[in-house]
């Protein structure tokens, strides 16, 4: 059983990570039997085949790997997995993950002047992916495949 909000009302959930399936994704167990797939909202990061994609997965699983967080959410994204803001303690992951330069400011989704703010930080301190002189944006290593070997 799913959990599946009728309407677009803030929920919040408690669970255990148990996967980290790249920077952006992972699964927690809740209540010991349910599983759900959380989608970090308002950043991308960069895809597991792409540069900096494996580091970008272990930096989040070194922030919440087998911890209990708090994902607060609205709604599922197109792949009905749950869309949220994740925090561990106090400490927002999703914010973290741009302000360490292992996650871009998804910008066509999230206006938040934050995360704008993270990203243009980690840019000019050239953390994480941003030592790359021309990073690749994740959403256009999926969009054109032509553009991977630039990685």
């Amino acid at each position: 059983m799913a959990l599946n909000p009728s309407n677009a009302a803030v929920h919040q959930l408690n669970g255990q990570v148990i996967r980290i399936i790249d920077g952006d994704t992972f699964e927690i167990l809740i209540g010991g039997t349910l599983r759900e797939k959380i989608r970090m909202k308002d950043i991308d990061a960069p895809e597991k085949k792409q540069a900096y994609g494996q580091k970008a997965k272990q930096t989040l699983a070194e922030l919440i790997a087998g911890k209990m967080v708090r994902v607060v959410w609205e709604k599922r994204d197109r792949n009905q997995r749950i869309l949220g803001t994740v925090f561990f303690v106090d400490r927002n992951i999703n914010l973290q993950m741009v302000q360490s330069g292992m996650a871009w400011h998804f910008k066509k989704y999230s206006n938040d002047p934050q995360f704008a703010r993270a990203e243009k930080d980690a840019r000019s301190a050239k953390r994480g992916l941003w030592l790359d002189s021309q990073p690749l944006a994740p959403w256009l290593f999926r969009a054109y495949p032509q553009m991977r070997n630039k990685s």
